[in-house]
């Protein structure tokens, strides 16, 4: 991102980030950075600045000399402030087409997925155009969007091996089952899970439970028990009070998980083998009660069926087919009339 004098105007002027992976754009920004001139003079030649600033403070900071390098960065978070509005429109636009050689601008443009494309970034959005349009040498662009709850094991393997650690794959699944999409979290819960192991083996199904919180509130459980009670009303308060607290994908993994806990629950009450769901399950005593009594309100056909239902509302996710949130309500509202 800041080359050498012979080569500097052949390097973009423009990187535009954008999507709803923050921790992954924040992770690319550091890498662009990470690759500075001169590491001791970085300070002096960066500027962050963030949805407040306005397009004539993103000028004064793009339109500054460099200190003893070739060029300077400036960094511009939460921007799809920047991008509304025509008279925007137009300062902006004629600032990034005479933007020096000597300044990287960053643009990072956090915003939510809506259907097949990007909530107030959309794909006729006039930037996302005139970037597109642009030569490789003038932008650079690239999308961040967050996993799917089924690609999250992967993603985690990925990272912690991008860590420098090792994970075993049942431990993966259940770090994916505990903190959804949330990759923030995930990188976060992983980091300490390798300092756990002090980086000399790799991470087992015993320390995830051991060490990782389980993110699932006494919320779901009320839910479940709505849900199999048939109170729709009750049902759905609780479902919106979670989604409200929690990114909806991440509650979206807490229901895979509780229904998958129950679905194993409940194969182990039908074989007579109740009294040992704590220890063949690995959890607390007190939470292998909760589950057989709840497991108890279904039959294990029933769960099957709701579990399939489930794999369907992720493959609907993949394909954008519906909003997650529309498609949990239809869930919830189908499960209580069972």
């Amino acid at each position: 991102m800041n080359p050498s004098k012979a080569s500097s105007e052949k390097k973009p002027g423009v990187y535009l980030l954008y999507g709803d992976d923050d921790y992954a754009m924040a992770r690319a920004v550091q890498e662009m950075l990470a690759h500075y001139e001169d590491a001791t003079l970085g300070d002096l030649n960066i500027t962050r600045l963030g949805s407040k600033a306005s397009v004539d403070e993103i000028r004064s900071a793009a339109f500054a000399m460099p200190f003893l390098v070739n060029r300077r960065t400036v960094i511009l978070t939460e921007a799809i402030e920047q991008l509304k509005g025509e008279k925007n429109t137009q300062n902006f636009l004629q600032l990034i087409q005479s933007l020096p050689a000597s300044t990287a601008l960053i643009i990072v443009v956090s915003t939510e997925l809506d259907r097949k494309d990007w909530k107030d970034f959309k794909k006729g959005h006039w930037f996302r155009i005139w970037a597109d349009s642009q030569p490789a040498n003038v932008v650079f662009s690239r999308e961040f969007a967050l996993p799917a709850p089924a690609q999250m094991q992967t993603w985690i393997i990925e990272e912690v091996r991008r860590q420098n650690g090792q994970i075993l794959p049942d431990a993966a699944r259940e770090l994916a089952n505990l903190v959804g999409t949330n990759t923030q979290l995930a990188s976060q819960e992983i980091n300490k899970l390798l300092t756990y192991v002090n980086f000399s083996r790799a991470i087992e199904l015993d320390d995830v439970k051991e060490l990782v919180a389980d993110v699932a509130p006494s919320s779901i459980f009320n839910m479940v028990d709505a849900m199999a009670e048939g109170r729709q009303p009750l049902a759905l308060q609780l479902l919106h009070e979670l989604m409200d607290q929690e990114d909806p994908y991440r509650v979206f993994g807490m229901i895979i998980r509780q229904f998958r806990l129950l679905l194993q629950t409940r194969e182990l009450i039908d074989l007579g083998n109740r009294n040992t769901i704590a220890a063949s399950m690995k959890v607390h005593p007190f939470v292998a009660e909760k589950l057989e009594k709840q497991a108890q309100r279904f039959s294990l056909e029933q769960l099957k069926i709701i579990f399939q239902r489930l794999l369907k509302i992720d493959e609907n996710n993949k394909k954008s087919l519906m909003e997650l949130s529309i498609d949990l309500d239809l869930f919830v509202c189908e499960l209580t009339l069972i």
